[in-house]
């Protein structure tokens, strides 16, 4: 599969077009400007679900893949305006769609997929290679379909002369946690924030490292040495909200490490697998550098920060998720100054929340 790419600077003219970088710390939907997007490392959603599962000794990928099969019907759902809503009531104008989501999977760097075959309202087959999660991929395709289609779908693996197949096919009903898993979308605070742009595609210069290998399916970040992929911010959210729901507040400092470990881990071997490198042991230099990166993959907006006697205080407008993002401070911090710090959190208004690393 052929990706169109920026001439200048090599990134994904379908997914310029497709998305925005805004000035308050988010990524969106350019059609709708509500849906947050998310860049990050591949392994990061796998490795957080992992780490949280080890804490609380159960497992929860079930939540993971109900919150973001949902993502996905209102993601498609938010790209179909005007005309385009009237694939979810055409037949013809659905058979064009599996070649569309291909595209998107690639684009996104979710993974390599090819349609085999589609029959609307009845099945469909694709070829899956590197799937940044086998079952996060899998209700990402659940979910798409389910929006155009109008009714669920479960999926089942196969192998066909040497490939990983997947098959998907109407359900009679989705689980009962499913319904717990909607969202709103929250108000954003406005934002100063600018960044250097390509002069062709318009995306943030720090992003031209971005390389789209399209018969693999992912994206490589040259500078990171890692892949990346763009996600939807709703789907930990939910999981979130969700846990907390069942296990009270106590979860947080859970996640909370989870997201350090991860973060930590993620920052590790970037630095030491990459031209970033040259960069570590530098000290507290490390820590605004990092900070900075936090807008350009639509994880909020840092507005202040400040390193005094050994205490760092940070505060970030529209975070992607407050205890999430404490967690990826705190490896920050540790990965820069080589001590784990405590972490305390407030809000300091509607999207917005202060820390304090110390």
């Amino acid at each position: 599969m052929k990706i169109s790419k920026c001439r200048r600077c090599g990134f994904s003219a379908f997914y310029a077009r497709l998305i925005r970088w805004n000035s308050n710390g988010t990524i969106s939907i350019r059609i709708n400007p509500r849906f947050r997007i998310l860049l990050l490392e591949a392994e990061s959603m796998s490795r957080m679900m992992s780490d949280i599962e080890g804490a609380l000794g159960v497992s929860i990928r079930h939540l993971f893949f109900e919150a973001e099969r949902l993502a996905a019907v209102r993601v498609i759902d938010a790209n179909l305006i005007g005309p385009g809503k009237l694939v979810k009531y055409l037949p013809g104008a659905k058979r064009p769609m599996p070649f569309v989501f291909c595209r998107v999977a690639v684009g996104t760097g979710m993974g390599y997929a090819r349609a085999l075959a589609y029959k609307p309202g009845a099945y469909g087959e694709a070829v899956v290679r590197n799937p940044f999660d086998e079952e996060l991929m899998a209700a990402v395709i659940c979910g798409s379909f389910e929006c155009i289609e109008r009714q669920p779908f479960d999926y089942t693996w196969k192998e066909v002369d040497g490939e990983k197949v997947i098959r998907i096919e109407p359900a009679e009903r989705k689980p009962e946690v499913a319904e717990r898993m909607d969202f709103t979308l929250q108000p954003l605070k406005p934002g100063s924030r600018e960044f250097e742009r390509c002069p062709g595609c318009k995306t943030p210069v720090p992003l031209q490292g971005l390389e789209w290998r399209e018969n693999e399916g992912i994206i490589y970040d040259r500078g990171r040495g890692a892949r990346m992929v763009f996600v939807d911010m709703y789907t930990p959210n939910v999981v979130i909200r969700e846990l907390a729901r069942e296990l009270g507040e106590e979860v947080f400092p859970l996640v909370t490490e989870a997201q350090r470990a991860v973060s930590l881990r993620n920052l590790s071997e970037e630095y030491l697998s990459s031209a970033r490198a040259g960069a570590t042991g530098d000290g507290g230099g490390l820590l605004e550098p990092l900070l900075e990166d936090l807008a350009v993959r639509g994880l909020g907006n840092p507005v202040r920060s400040a390193l005094v006697g050994g205490e760092w205080e940070v505060e970030v407008d529209n975070p992607f998720n407050p205890h999430l993002l404490a967690g990826h401070l705190q490896a920050i911090f540790q990965f820069a100054e080589g001590r784990k710090p405590q972490v305390l959190l407030e809000e300091a208004g509607p999207s917005a929340v202060k820390y304090r690393l110390a």
